[in-house]
């Protein structure tokens, strides 16, 4: 074979590889577009779960349920809830933690997950998820029946300690959040206060209203039915700031005790979420909070919005961490290492 027939050859071969290395590259690229158009454009194409960590009836498993009827009429395919109760929301959350991150296993978690992590002998990691939008908080408590003697924070606290022994407080369960906001404010104050448990917010707000407990740390939210009534007084609430709609209740803070901590929910997903699937979901969520349905949900619940995303969501999370493990070691609740 002569020299040039030999580089006409091996320019076919040259040509024949580039015109293969070439249809390789369109291909990646092809697929990478069509990947990308279908995140982008055909989210979702299956059912959605929605995951509560609690059992069916509560507050939390009441607001998935409005939540996944709004998105099912958004996205046009079916939301549903499933309840994985057990180990104060320790079952559920880890099970969240360790699905597909793809978007379509969601979970309504609270800020139980961050008390878990201190108190649970099978811990959660308030870092094993993506933090996607808030939907309610709910501020703790002192409330008092509306008879009693004490108009204020002070006053209360006054007579505490002047009298001790003849206060009691309930709390919603031996090692509930309420129960950690009773310690830390009778540790901040000075003050002895006798913590009875019980099941449930329901039952702590009864044993007060009966006369045989003197005071409670339930949420807002359980209490406020009952101020309508005139039933119960509400010294002092641990948000950061007064209530809008609560003006003359006063917070912990400026009644000079230093406790600011809510109950949150959010919309959690399984950590490593893309930022294209995350925006997605909080675009459908925030379309659910402007509908008429949605509001009436939170107005009759008695819920405050909590609508930060994302990183903003994650910052709230780490910012109060510190406080909730400080009251948690107060309580001495800290599991044993």
């Amino acid at each position: 074979m002569t020299t040039q027939k030999k580089e006409v050859m091996l320019m076919k071969v040259r040509l024949i590889l580039f015109g293969f290395l070439l249809f390789l590259l369109l291909s990646v690229s092809a697929f990478a577009q069509v990947k990308e158009k279908t995140e982008k454009e055909d989210f979702p194409t299956k059912t959605v779960t929605i995951l509560v960590p609690w059992a069916a009836g509560g507050s939390s498993d009441l607001t998935a349920r409005v939540l996944a009827k709004g998105l099912t009429e958004i996205w046009k395919q079916p939301v549903i809830v499933v309840n994985q109760p057990g180990a104060t929301g320790v079952i559920g959350s880890l099970k969240l933690a360790g699905s597909n991150p793809d978007g379509y296993i969601l979970g309504l978690i609270s800020t139980a997950i961050q008390t878990t992590q201190y108190i649970s002998p099978n811990p959660t990691n308030r870092n094993s998820y993506t933090y996607i939008i808030g939907v309610h908080y709910d501020p703790y408590t002192l409330t008092v029946k509306s008879d009693s003697p004490w108009k204020n924070l002070k006053a209360f606290v006054d007579y505490t300690k002047a009298n001790p022994g003849k206060v009691t407080h309930s709390s919603s369960g031996a090692s509930s959040t309420d129960k950690l906001v009773s310690v830390a404010f009778a540790r901040r104050s000075g003050i002895q206060l006798p913590d009875v448990p019980f099941e449930g917010y329901g039952p702590a707000l009864t044993a007060v209203l009966s006369g045989k407990i003197t005071s409670t740390s339930v949420t807002l939210a359980n209490v406020i039915p009952y101020l309508k009534s005139k039933d119960f007084r509400v010294l002092a609430v641990t948000s950061e700031r007064k209530l809008p709609q609560y003006p003359d209740i006063p917070t912990f803070i400026e009644s000079g005790i230093d406790i600011s901590w809510t109950a949150w929910n959010g919309i959690l997903g399984p950590k490593g979420m893309s930022q294209e699937r995350i925006s997605q979901i909080q675009s459908a969520i925030e379309k659910v909070y402007t509908t008429r349905e949605w509001k009436e949900f939170m107005a009759t619940q008695n819920f405050q919005p909590f609508t930060l995303i994302g990183n903003q969501f994650k910052s709230y999370v780490d910012g109060i961490d510190p406080s909730l493990k400080e009251m948690i070691e107060e309580a001495g609740l800290v599991r044993a290492k």
